[in-house]
């Protein structure tokens, strides 16, 4: 993606924070790992945005309705500010319907992957639904089908 111009970040929901899982410094340390493992792979993230709320399990000031949980749209707007990202240039990938849902809100086009949940979601939409959404088998193949249709 980056040698096409492109910027990659991470817009995620973080629940477990909420439900007690674990803390923002563990958090951290995920992340950090994550970003050590793809720059092994010669990869990099421009940036990671995550909502550690849930609005209905733990504890304040985590159990919040907020803006920021997928399928509301904040962790992207925060991204498009804080990175200069023109959104209608941009994409959303993810493996669930919030994901897509969130790209829509912030002028995003979406497509889902198989991985994770992407498949049981396919497998509940009509075949119109199938149709009407991009879909890849995993991310490699979703950055394939972004770039050949940019």
């Amino acid at each position: 993606m980056h040698e096409e111009g492109w910027l990659a970040v991470l817009i995620t929901n973080q629940s477990g924070i909420a439900r007690g899982l674990l803390d923002e410094p563990t958090l951290a340390r995920v992340h950090d790992r994550l970003e050590q493992c793809l720059a092994e792979g010669g990869a990099r993230l421009d940036g990671i945005f995550y909502c550690p709320h849930h609005p209905e399990v733990g504890q304040a000031p985590y159990r919040r309705e907020c803006t920021c949980r997928k399928p509301a749209p904040g962790l992207l707007l925060q991204a498009q500010q804080e990175l200069d990202i023109d959104l209608g240039r941009s994409w959303m990938v993810g493996d669930a319907p919030r994901d897509i849902e969130a790209g829509r809100q912030a002028g995003v086009r979406g497509l889902l992957v198989e991985t994770g949940k992407g498949r049981a979601a396919l497998e509940g939409m009509t075949a119109a639904e199938r149709e009407a959404l991009p879909h890849a088998a995993d991310v490699l193949e979703a950055v394939r089908w972004i770039l050949a249709s940019s």
